[in-house]
């Protein structure tokens, strides 16, 4: 089972999420070409860069290494 991840529960997830500690000002996604979607507008612009290439038939690797 290492290495993969199983779907939780929203109780799981609720638990998980009670017990952790506030975010922070560093807790952003980051991109595998190291973009920080630190914003809601960074969010923005990765996807349409994403939605750009699915439209132009570019595959799009997934940080579990799968293409769409």
């Amino acid at each position: 089972m290492a290495g993969k991840v199983l779907p939780i529960t929203l109780d799981e997830l609720q638990a998980a999420l009670d017990g952790a500690d506030p975010p922070t000002p560093d807790d952003v996604s980051i991109t595998l070409d190291g973009r920080r979607l630190d914003s809601k507008e960074a969010v923005l612009a990765w996807l349409a860069v994403v939605e750009a290439d699915v439209a132009a038939g570019r595959l799009v690797t997934l940080d579990d290494g799968s293409q769409i």
